[in-house]
């Protein structure tokens, strides 16, 4: 039922139209509605009167049917975009139906000498709420001019028509002061209703107008927050291969070693063959041995570069089945030629490690805060001696969930109370200019984010410790 009215209400309604041109259509329908509704409350209060030889029916018991018909009418105007026709028809047949034409048909029924004056008022109301004096100047004057002639000589109209002039009811309306009162409730209820058109309208402009500013306003937004989503993802990648530009010259050193184990396997069978025609099992044996020992150490790093600089090219950039322990160890791998002899790098990892994440994105993380561990670990132009970075993996409850926790610990020094709240903020950074673009940790905080993860730092006892909280899924 709630539907049907609602349908009802919206007929005409349409998106390209004003905000307040679709707020007086439905509010036109509603009074549509509502009119025809409480004639036929009346008509089953009074079903007996209705239920008799049409012969036997009063004019005003045919009327009531034929204003719901009208009532019905306007609506299907309205669904026709021919709203003005519509209220008016609705506000020329109202008082026509219900008051003038019964009256001149039959005698006038002692109920009419109460209900008149009050309809008149309610005419009124209705002109004001159906018409805008503002863009329906002339029609709104018409029908108000209209609304006091009715108001004028509705009562004399009524007297005129009466011809039991001398019955109670008809002597009252004689009063001069009835008339008066009448009179009164009429300006009363018309200055009102005009003030509260004049605020609903004026509101209704400044809410069109206030949609119209957040709408341009929303829009904006949606561009800006594209434009800032894809400034960070460009922001993230550069960052990542300035990280791996500094320690590029490291990785050719390491992808050296095991092409010169590759090279000594090479050579010791060469060597072979030159002192026997037929290679002996042996050398063969030691060769092949060296050459998958260079092999599988060229591939790792190979493995560890890839995962860390393309997030956007195969696997890489899909939640998948990854290894945590692993990709410590290879981020580790990939630094080797930062961290100096004095640095002492000790890993404990839980048994299980193998979460569904993405990979790429933990070697991002992986990578720029230990990045940051050895910097201060190594401090600002010396090396430090007896220093140690230790990284723990665990599963544990906290927070009221499971996770992963990955911990990153270092004996550089304490960060400063008033810089904790601002470690993850983009661009800052405690380092001297050129050393540091404040972006790392920043990007770490990020990516966390978008693996649903927590992260936290700590000063503890005698450095500083980082907790990376990636949530475990059911299955996980």
């Amino acid at each position: 039922m709630i539907k049907v009215i609602s349908k009802v209400i919206n007929v005409g309604v349409q998106e390209q139209l004003p905000v307040d041109v679709n707020l007086r259509i439905r509010f036109s329908n509603a009074v549509f509605i509502s009119f025809p509704v409480v004639y036929l409350v009346f008509i089953f209060i009074d079903l007996n009167s209705f239920l008799q030889p049409i012969q036997s029916l009063k004019w005003d018991q045919f009327i009531i049917p034929i204003f719901i018909l009208v009532s019905i009418g306007c609506i299907y105007f309205n669904s026709l975009n021919r709203f003005i026709l519509a209220r008016l028809i609705f506000i020329i047949s109202w008082p026509l139906c219900m008051h003038v034409i019964p009256i001149i048909v039959q005698d006038t029924p002692p109920d009419y000498y109460f209900a008149t004056p009050l309809g008149v008022i309610l005419y009124s109301v209705l002109v004001q709420a159906l018409f805008s004096l503002k863009k329906n100047r002339k029609i709104f004057l018409s029908l108000f001019g209209l609304n006091i002639l009715m108001l004028i000589y509705f009562i004399p109209f009524l007297k005129m028509n009466d011809p039991e002039s001398g019955r109670h009811l008809a002597s009252l309306v004689n009063d001069y002061w009835y008339f008066l009162d009448v009179f009164i409730y009429w300006l009363l209820f018309g200055l009102v209703t005009q003030f509260l058109i004049v605020i609903i309208e004026k509101n209704i402009l400044e809410i069109t107008a206030a949609k119209e500013v957040i709408s341009r306003q929303s829009h904006d937004l949606v561009k800006s927050l594209s434009d800032l989503k894809q400034t960070q993802a460009r922001l993230i990648q550069s960052e990542k291969m300035a990280s791996i530009g500094v320690f590029t010259s490291g990785i050719a050193h390491e992808i050296n070693n095991p092409l010169n184990i590759i090279n000594s396997g090479r050579e010791a069978l060469w060597q072979s063959l030159k002192r026997n025609s037929i290679p002996n099992e042996a050398d063969i044996q030691s060769a092949i041995v060296k050459i998958d020992e260079g092999l599988r150490r060229s591939d790792k790093i190979i493995k560890s570069l890839l995962n860390l600089s393309y997030p956007n090219q195969g696997k890489a950039s899909r939640l998948q089945w990854t290894d945590v322990n692993e990709a410590v160890k290879s981020t580790l791998l990939l630094m080797n030629t930062r961290i100096k002899s004095s640095l002492q790098i000790v890993t404990d990892f839980c048994d299980n490690g193998a979460l569904l994440m993405y990979p790429d994105k933990l070697h991002q993380v992986l990578y720029n805060i230990i990045s940051n561990a050895v910097d201060e670990v190594h401090g600002e132009g010396s090396i430090k001696t007896n220093e140690t970075i230790k990284i723990s993996t665990s599963r544990e409850e906290k927070y009221e969930a499971n996770y992963f926790l990955i911990e990153i610990f270092n004996s550089g020094s304490f960060i400063e109370e008033e810089h904790l709240s601002k470690i993850y903020d983009p661009f800052f950074t405690t380092k001297q200019v050129g050393k540091g673009t404040g972006l790392g940790l920043w990007i770490a905080y990020s990516l966390m984010q978008e693996h649903n993860g927590r992260i936290e730092v700590l000063n503890i006892n005698n450095g500083v410790l980082f907790k990376l909280y990636f949530p475990i899924e059911e299955g996980d």
